[in-house]
């Protein structure tokens, strides 16, 4: 009986489930099947009258059925539209295509008063002003207008929206201030305004954005200071308010935003000390205060041991003094420690139980004789250690151990006996700088075992012998070379085909380079900046220098050169910086647009040349 008690029971459920499904499939339907609202039919006719969109999506809005057009979404009982959205299919996981747009955004939208969701995002060529009538959607929760063309101020009246919870306005063109009146909208959890041209303060009334947990207005033109109302904000998870014009001191009290995990004051105009109260902030994840003009010391309370999330800080470019607390050795989940170009002196703390990966000291007043040895017990896959002008004289031979991606010993007194230490297979090293240390030795054929090496900068080390090892075909990842202000010698080999593709950048100034410039130099296909100035070379400018199309910078002065300026130069789009002065070149000086661009003081010296920019040649009879 028991049984069929409960077979009869799980009978009525299924009967009651398909009933309801049956149901709801009916509303949907209907809706599906149902002719708009006619408020909501003119608005979004009026606004297809106003856009054009690239996929032609809106070609389907036809009709009176708008629930059944595409982008668009309504409620299935009402039949009213609650959400519109059309953004770039790249965001979106479209198949459809690149999107793009053009018009702008009908006011008619305010007419939609059942919408939840409006998105319009990136739809490149969507322009005009933020129509204020969308202050009047009462029931809008999330309004996505991010990275168009937008332009104008925002709208005062979006702060009318109660319910919203996400306004993202990021990626525009809008102008003028905050609206004070977006201080009211209480629901707001994220509000996204960076990488616009807002200027102004930001406004205290976000101190009432109680609900608040992620605040993004970087990249603007803000000035004065951060109101202290900002602390009030308990929610807030991540505070950005980085690449503006703030000034005045970070509030002391922020550390009461005990739920802060990102912090991003960096490149802006503040002054005073660093707030000891974030060692409060449990949660903290990312501290960037960097390009300020902060003074006083580091906190030893930023070494607190609940600060275990704590994986970023970036205090370079700042005014600060004294000592690194030895209390950060306590960060264990610490990554990226940067405080370059500061004032910071006296010894180094060990931070050999942190999860180090990078390590940034340059350019402060430490005199640390040689490479911290506690970096020798760290375990980390990719390392990347910066101590120029350090005051480093030797290396230690554990640095090869430390698998390192980025390497920048620059503007120290690296004695010459250390340097073999550099010989090892650095297998994964990238970025190379030993410039202006006293090294005196040859160039090394081991340069070209750093097969991945992307940025080499050894100027003014001293260096002597030939050139030819950044020439060998184990350098084609290779973008950046400057040897300058050395004393190599011997010919520049011709750079192999199809192993220089990536170089942008290379600059063999002051050496005492002889022979002639190889027309191979052409395989440097994507060649930005070439100087080969201040040597001894002979001969005559290859026309192949007129096959380097992206080539913006070419400086063959105070050589040997001889013969006339190749017509090939002509052909060169990009070039915008040339001196071929002081050499022995001879005969007109080729005409066009290009050349007339340039100075006198490009051509002179050169005892031979004539023609415009100097003066003009001789007739001869």
């Amino acid at each position: 009986m028991e049984n069929r008690s409960s077979l009869s029971t799980l009978f009525l459920l299924a009967l009651i489930c398909a009933s309801s499904v049956a149901a709801a499939t009916d509303q949907f339907t209907k809706a599906l099947n149902a002719s708009c609202h006619k408020d909501d039919l003119k608005a979004l006719l009026d606004f297809k009258s106003t856009i054009t969109i690239s996929s032609g999506r809106l070609k389907a809005w036809t009709g009176k059925q708008c629930c059944s057009w595409p982008t668009i979404r309504c409620n299935n009982k009402t039949g009213r539209v609650i959400s519109l959205e059309i953004i770039d299919p790249y965001d979106a996981g479209d198949s459809i295509g690149y999107e793009s747009a053009t018009g702008s955004i009908s006011p008619s939208l305010g007419m939609l008063s059942s919408l939840e969701s409006l998105a319009l995002s990136s739809l490149v060529g969507l322009s005009g002003e933020i129509p204020a009538s969308i202050g009047k959607i009462s029931t809008l929760k999330g309004l996505f207008l991010d990275r168009n063309n937008l332009t104008g101020p925002i709208p005062a009246a979006i702060g009318a929206l109660s319910r919203l919870t996400q306004l993202y306005l990021e990626g525009n063109k809008l102008s003028q201030a905050i609206p004070f009146e977006l201080g009211s909208l209480k629901n707001l959890r994220e509000l996204r305004l960076e990488s616009n041209q807002l200027t102004g303060s930001i406004p205290s009334s976000f101190g009432d954005l109680r609900r608040l947990e992620k605040l993004d207005i970087s990249s603007n033109r803000l000035t004065g200071s951060i109101p202290g109302s900002i602390v009030s904000i308990s929610t807030l998870k991540e505070l950005q308010l980085a690449h503006n014009k703030i000034a005045g001191p970070v509030p002391s009290d922020l550390g009461k935003l005990s739920l802060l995990e990102v912090l991003d004051l960096s490149d802006n105009q503040l002054t005073g000390s660093l707030p000891s109260s974030l060692g409060n902030c449990k949660s903290l994840r990312n501290l960037w205060l960097s390009e300020n003009e902060l003074s006083g010391t580091i906190p030893v309370s930023w070494g607190s041991s609940s600060l275990v999330n704590l994986s970023v800080i970036d205090l370079s470019l700042n005014q600060l003094t004294g000592e690194v607390p030895s209390s950060l050795g306590s960060l264990r989940s610490l990554a990226d420690f940067n405080i370059a170009h500061n004032k910071l002196a006296g010894s180094f703390p060990d931070l050999s139980k942190t999860q180090l990966a990078t390590l940034d000291l340059s350019y402060n007043q430490f005199h640390l004789h040689t490479v911290p040895g506690w970096l020798s017990k760290l375990r980390a896959n990719y390392f990347r250690l910066s101590l120029a002008s350090c005051g480093i004289e030797e290396l230690p031979s554990f640095l090869s151990q430390l698998n390192l991606g980025l390497l920048d010993l620059s503007m120290n007194t690296i004695k010459v006996r250390q340097l073999p230490t550099l010989s090892s297979s650095f297998s994964g090293l990238y970025h190379l700088n030993l410039s202006f240390n006293p090294l005196a030795v040859p160039l090394s054929s081991d340069i070209s075992k750093y097969s991945v090496l992307t940025r080499l900068d050894l100027r003014s080390t001293r260096l002597s012998g030939s050139v030819s090892p950044i020439f060998s075909s184990n350098s084609s990842f290779l973008e950046f070379v400057d040897l300058s202000d050395n004393q190599l010698g011997g010919q520049i080999p011709p750079p192999p085909s199809r192993t220089q593709d990536s170089w942008s950048y290379l600059n063999l100034s002051k050496n005492k380079l002889t022979g002639s410039i190889p027309k191979e130099i052409a395989n440097l296909k994507v060649i930005k900046t070439l100087d080969l100035s201040h040597n001894q070379l002979q001969g005559g400018i290859p026309a192949s220098v007129g096959n380097l199309t992206w080539l913006e910078s070419l400086d063959l002065s105070s050589n040997k050169l001889t013969g006339g300026v190749p017509e090939s130069l002509l052909k060169l789009p990009s070039l915008r910086f040339l001196n071929l002065s002081s050499n022995s070149l001879s005969g007109k000086i080729p005409q066009g647009p290009k050349i007339r661009s340039f100075p006198a003081a490009a051509f002179t010296d050169n005892p031979g040349l004539c023609g415009t920019p100097l003066p003009p040649c001789k007739k001869v009879f």
